[in-house]
């Protein structure tokens, strides 16, 4: 039987120590929700003007299943899960966070270097689209306001999970057209975001991982974020080491680890704009460090800072959502509390991650879990409780 494992880091010294009451009551926080099952392991942090507050990481990358349920996964052998103590070092499925710090990022390298434009139609860059999905400019993608639908389904197409073809799926990406007129709603679109991440393929010649390992990965020492490592001969992503399990999935006869569990992103091999990145706690506090100082690292100026602020800057006003280019802005609804101010921003991915920022007092908070660990639907309300609390005893704790 396991025990969970608590680690918590000193704010300067990354070892163990007494800390005060609103860092416990956060730990707390934490054990209660592994307690509660509402995931097997979390990573946790808090930077504030690019030093490192406060950090947490707690419980497994999976859990020992009982026999009932060993039955059900036994069949396959892809479906033994690897148990290992979570640490800042752990890989998490990050889920739909790959649309703003995967996707907008290497959308605004690429305007930095003029490869591109926002007012650019996708056409442009897709001359086999249909005509109305092909005049939908980058910004209206990026800002949730395309008019395309939330989710393209392509898993629909292959009722083999181990038989993939990534051009049958391009094809019936290529065909959805929008629902209605660009601009005039806000409605969260996977389906935009993966044809942002077609078109940074196209206009790069690589893959979307590798793209990403160029320009972001690598110039700020990203240790374990990752996409696919490849895409196996049957279209499928070939599966990642060191990372958190996530749920079971008849259509794959399997549980997950280390492969994306968005299934349109698998269907694409794991590279899609939507989903499909990994990271550590780490590398999600270099990410994050990096927005924070607007572009910068190690004394590298990576992206402007008039280029990355674009990522807090409001584009949809009067409209249903607060949206820049790819992240949600602070509102009454927003998953990181009531307590944070207006010019916050953030985003959650699907299985149970979030990071949310506050530019002012360069801080922001990261939270990874793997909640869909026990099925998605059985934690889809404790998680949005428990991202909210989360956040706000951030703020009480470090910002107030």
């Amino acid at each position: 039987m396991l025990t969970y494992l608590f680690m918590t880091y000193n704010k300067n010294k990354g070892s163990s120590h007494r800390h005060n009451p609103t860092e416990e009551s956060l730990e707390n926080l934490i054990k209660d929700a592994l307690s509660k099952s509402l995931c097997t392991g979390i990573a946790a942090a808090v930077s504030m003007d690019g030093k490192l507050f406060w950090s947490h990481c707690s419980g497994f990358t999976a859990r020992e299943e009982p026999a009932a349920a060993q039955s059900i996964e036994n069949h396959d052998q892809a479906s033994k899960v690897v148990i290992a103590p979570i640490d800042a070092e752990t890989r998490f499925d990050v889920a739909s966070m790959t649309k703003p710090l995967s996707t907008s990022l290497l959308i605004l390298k690429a305007l930095q270097a003029g490869a591109l434009d926002l007012k650019d139609p996708l056409g442009k860059y897709l001359p086999e689209l249909n005509y109305k999905t092909g005049q939908i400019p980058i910004l209206a993608l990026l800002t949730h306001t395309s008019g395309l639908p939330a989710i393209p389904a392509l898993h629909s197409l292959f009722p083999d999970s181990e038989r993939l073809d990534r051009n049958m799926a391009f094809e019936k990406l290529f065909s959805i057209e929008p629902e209605f007129a660009i601009g005039r709603h806000v409605v969260y679109s996977c389906t935009g975001y993966i044809f942002l991440g077609v078109l940074l393929e196209r206009i790069s010649g690589m893959l979307l991982g590798e793209l990403f390992q160029k320009e972001i990965g690598t110039p700020l020492g990203l240790g374990q974020a990752s996409f696919a490592e490849s895409i196996g001969t049957s279209g499928e992503p070939k599966p990642l080491g060191n990372a958190v399990a996530t749920e079971y999935c008849p259509w794959r006869h399997r549980r997950i680890q280390g492969q994306v569990h968005d299934e349109s992103s698998y269907c694409l091999g794991g590279h899609s704009g939507n989903a499909g990145l990994f990271l550590s706690l780490n590398d999600a506090m270099a990410m994050g460090n990096f927005i924070m100082q607007e572009g910068a690292f190690n004394g590298n100026q990576i992206l402007k800072p008039e280029i990355i602020q674009l990522l807090w800057r409001e584009y949809t006003p009067g409209l249903e959502e607060r949206r820049s280019l790819g992240f949600k802005l602070h509102d009454s609804a927003t998953i990181d509390g009531p307590l944070w101010p207006p010019q916050s921003f953030g985003h959650t991915g699907f299985v149970g991650t979030s990071i949310f920022f506050e530019p002012q007092r360069r801080i922001f908070s990261i939270l990874l879990t793997n909640r869909v660990y026990f099925g998605r639907e059985q934690t889809t309300d404790s998680i949005f409780a428990f991202r909210r609390e989360f956040h706000s005893r951030v703020w009480r704790a470090f910002a107030e």
